[in-house]
Parts: structure tokens; sequence; C-alpha cells
């Protein structure tokens, strides 16, 4: 139970912390659970394949999970 409350109050305290708000917004966590293309089939997966992209840009990007890391890291250890 102890375990249980202590962890209780650590995601109470992520869900308050405004600079991992940022962090979560920065990294575009919320985008992750939007779907993309649907549920599969052949003709899903053929407009996927073929959608243009551009790796290099998406690295120019990055995911941006470096400083949410850091904050989470944090926020578990008991230095925020």
């Amino acid at each position: 139970m102890r375990t249980y409350l202590l962890l209780k109050d650590k995601a109470a305290r992520f869900a308050t912390d405004p600079d991992i708000a940022a962090a979560l917004a920065e990294a575009s966590v919320a985008e992750l659970g939007k779907p993309t293309v649907g549920a599969y089939s052949a003709a899903a997966a053929a407009e996927l394949a073929a959608a243009p992209g551009d790796p290099a840009a998406l690295a120019v990007r990055g995911y941006r999970n470096e400083r949410l890391d850091q904050l989470v890291m944090e926020l578990l250890m008991g230095t925020r």
C-alpha cells in the first residue's frame, strides 16, 4: 500500500506540473493517440506506403523527448 500511495502522489504531481505539461506538448504526445490510417487493410497499407515523406525533415524536428524524460526522472527521484 505504501508503494501505491507513493506512486499515486507522483502521478498527481505529474498531472499538475506545468513544466511537464509543456514538455508533453512539445513532444506532441497527444498526437500519439490519434489514428493515422484507420483499421488495417491492404488498401490502407498501400496508401501509407505511397504517402510522401521526407525522413530528413522528420529527423531535423526530432522527437523532443529528452526534456520530458529528464523531468519525469526528477519527479520519480524526488528532486522535483
